[in-house]
């Protein structure tokens, strides 16, 4: 009677565990998760996410309709400020490419990035060491090729 008592339990138990690993894998698709659904009835929320930090500028100020417009001029300050330190490096040494004498992997990204700033007031063209050195790199034929390729328009910076 012992051993049937036994085996009866353990085929339950057995029955309880499979099903609660097909739940397990259908629910949250093996990756430790357990989805449910129904109602929850919660008196305290605590909301988190997954990359911890905390903002550190505040771009547009509290109650601004006009946010865009303050949002644009922010970054283009900030942006502007990232430029002239550009333009001194480059002033600075008096070479032809940012990391000195020879071209790098770095001037075309400086290429990019100074792309983007072809619509702000000030853009990164019109600084005096920065305009040139652009041209410079726009001057490469590699470069001449991925423009064309990508069917870019000007202004190309």
């Amino acid at each position: 009677m012992k051993k049937k008592l036994i085996a009866g339990v353990a085929a339950v138990a057995l029955i309880i565990a499979v099903a609660a690993y097909n739940l397990y894998q259908r629910s949250g698709n093996g990756k430790g998760e357990v989805r449910v659904s129904g109602n929850i009835e919660a008196t305290t929320v605590e909301v988190s996410f997954k990359i911890p930090g905390r903002v550190a500028e505040r771009m547009v100020d509290e109650g601004n309709t006009a946010a865009a417009a303050q949002v644009k001029a922010h970054a283009e300050a900030s942006v502007g400020r990232m430029l002239d330190q550009l333009d001194a490096q480059l002033a600075a040494h008096g070479q032809d490419w940012l990391l000195g004498a020879t071209f790098s992997a770095v001037d075309p990204f400086v290429l990019m990035l100074c792309r983007w700033t072809r619509g702000f007031a000030r853009p990164a063209r019109r600084l005096p060491h920065v305009g040139p050195y652009l041209q410079r790199v726009l001057a490469r034929p590699a470069v001449q090729r991925a423009f064309a390729t990508e069917k870019l328009a000007p202004p190309l910076v």
